[in-house]
């Protein structure tokens, strides 16, 4: 079990998947950080039904019988998945721009 949620967080957060560049502590507290955020989004956020179930799928490894149609849909879980990190990732610059304004 806790080697395919490490799948799924390493298919979510594509550095995790590089050779790492860092030293052990920096990669320790980047897997921590990555699977904190991960629980976040998904605590916080309304993912409808269709794209937990695609996690589940991607997680089992499964094969879908429904060919080019489940493509799409993990396409669009994937996009998404981006779209969301992308929208976190400007909020979190502009609380930090807004931070160091204020000093």
């Amino acid at each position: 079990m806790i080697e395919r949620i490490f799948g799924v967080i390493k298919r979510k957060f594509k550095i995790l998947g590089q050779v790492a560049e860092y030293s052990i502590d920096t990669q320790v507290d980047l897997v921590l950080a990555l699977c904190g955020l991960y629980n976040f989004i998904r605590q916080h956020e309304d993912i409808d039904h269709e794209l937990a179930e695609i996690e589940l799928e991607d997680e089992e490894g499964a094969e879908s019988e429904e060919g080019a149609e489940s493509e799409e849909v993990k396409g669009t879980g994937n996009k998404y998945m981006n779209n969301k990190r992308e929208e976190i990732a400007q909020q979190m610059w502009k609380d930090y721009q807004e931070y160091l304004n204020r000093e």
